[in-house]
Order: C-alpha cells, then sequence, then structure tokens
C-alpha cells in the first residue's frame, strides 16, 4: 500500500478564522460589484428592450396589413421617437 501526500493543508481552527473572514470580505465584493455592473446595464436593456418592441409594432403592422401604406406609416411615425 502507498501512500499519497495529502491534498488538503490542515490548520489548527484559531489559524482558520482570518481566512474565514477574508473569504467573506472577498464575497461581499464580488456581490457589489456585480450589483454595480447590473445598475449600469439596466439603461441599456431597457433602451434594447423599446427598441425591439418598437420593431415588433411595425412589423405587425406590415404583416396585418401589407397593402395599407398609412396604417405602416402611422406605426413608423408613432414608433420613430423610440
Amino acid at each position: 500500500m502507498t501512500t499519497e501526500p495529502s491534498r488538503f493543508l490542515v490548520l489548527p481552527k484559531n489559524d482558520i478564522k482570518p481566512f474565514l473572514y477574508e473569504s467573506h470580505l472577498f464575497r461581499e465584493r464580488v456581490i457589489e460589484n456585480h450589483m454595480i455592473k447590473a445598475k449600469q446595464k439596466s439603461p441599456e436593456l431597457s433602451e434594447a428592450l423599446q427598441q425591439k418592441s418598437a420593431i415588433s409594432a411595425i412589423l405587425r403592422a406590415i404583416s396585418n396589413s401589407p397593402s395599407n401604406v398609412q396604417s405602416i406609416l402611422e406605426t413608423v411615425a408613432e414608433n420613430a421617437a423610440i
């Protein structure tokens, strides 16, 4: 029977507390960074959703009555500001 070296670091109980504390701080910083990035992305995502909704409305107007140009142009005008 061969003995393999241990893959674990064994520390006395008092020596591990600083590691746990640092780990907790690191986790908090990562969460804070993700929250900041999410807030920064929110306006971009909102604008993209508005653009997608506008495009959908225009395509729906075209598919509902492709020969009614007036209706299509009205829908385009309504969604142009978005």
